[in-house]
């Protein structure tokens, strides 16, 4: 995570932090790096949260310094389909 949290949206760093220790140190871990072709960990990295509620980490592979990126399913996939037809109706 950067040093200062101050790439962090407001609403992502809440929900990284209602994680426990545990499950960060996990995700962290667990990181697809498509350079390296395998798991990696992601290291100075900044959170946002998509339309969906979920989280996504953005930042840089541990072993080769590439760009990697995390999905965590943490929203509610209702809000994101409520959005989309919510558009279909008003078009």
């Amino acid at each position: 995570m950067t040093d200062t949290q101050t790439d962090w949206t407001p609403d992502a760093l809440t929900v990284w932090q209602s994680l426990t220790p545990e499950n960060r140190d996990i995700i962290i871990r667990n990181v697809y790096c498509s350079h390296c072709g395998g798991t990696a960990t992601i290291t100075d990295f900044t959170g946002w949260l998509h339309v969906s509620g979920d989280l996504i980490l953005n930042g840089q592979c541990a072993k080769c310094g590439g760009k990697v990126a995390r999905h965590i399913e943490t929203g509610d996939p209702y809000r994101l389909i409520d959005g989309v037809m919510r558009r279909v109706d008003a078009g």
